[in-house]
């Protein structure tokens, strides 16, 4: 079964994606869930240039690191 990810975790490939330049265990940053988590638009950067974004089937990703949101609070 595929994980469920929300927008701003970072996940990482399962497998390579050669014709994108992408490689087995590279991080990208979820920044839109489709059709109710079956797939994932990702951005991969290196540095501070985007390499690639693409939408990627959830059963191909693995989450590395879960966005908490933080609420601000005004005291």
């Amino acid at each position: 079964m595929a994980e469920n990810f929300r927008e701003l975790d970072v996940v990482a490939l399962k497998a390579a994606m050669h014709d994108r330049g992408l490689w087995a265990g590279d991080e990208g940053t979820v920044v839109n869930v489709h059709r109710g988590g079956a797939s994932y638009t990702v951005e991969f950067m290196r540095g501070d240039e985007t390499i690639d974004v693409v939408e990627i089937p959830a059963g191909k990703l693995r989450r590395t690191w879960q966005h908490t949101p933080e609420v601000a609070h005004a005291s």
